[in-house]
């Protein structure tokens, strides 16, 4: 982590990119994970938001991707809470309503868009949820 910290202080573009191939590792969450490690390591919120963002564009050689300008594209989410504060809400639903104290059943993430369409994440949730209790009946397809 030191040498994260250190690299970044020099100059270094430190990217983000989990490979969660590894058990009990699942896609998505563990880049959550790895956002959180960058913080610990010693980046600001916003250079970690950059290494997931305008920084991995610029390692998978996409010009036109990363940041938001006119003209290239960007796939966004919307959410009602501010990840530089806490990087789980990229994660959708949290285990605590911070409100209530109770389980929470309401997605913390307002929107999706994706090429231009604007998806319920709260459907998008019933979906996987659909799709894994057919999987587990064995009527999936």
């Amino acid at each position: 982590m030191r040498f994260i910290r250190e690299y970044v202080r020099q100059g270094g573009h430190v990217s983000v990119g989990s490979d969660s191939g590894g058990p009990f590792q699942l896609y998505g969450f563990q880049t959550v994970r790895e956002l959180e490690l960058l913080l610990e390591a010693g980046l600001t919120p916003l250079e970690v938001v950059r290494a997931a963002t305008q920084n991995g564009a610029r390692v998978l050689q996409q010009p036109r991707m990363g940041v938001l300008r006119p003209g290239f594209v960007a796939d966004m989410v919307i959410l009602d809470e501010n990840p530089l504060e806490d990087f789980k809400v990229l994660i959708g639903r949290g285990p605590v309503d911070k409100a209530t104290g109770r389980p929470q059943r309401r997605s913390r993430i307002r929107a999706v868009i994706v090429d231009g369409r604007i998806y319920d994440p709260d459907r998008l949730l019933a979906d996987v949820e659909n799709i894994v209790s057919a999987e587990r009946r064995g009527d999936g397809s």
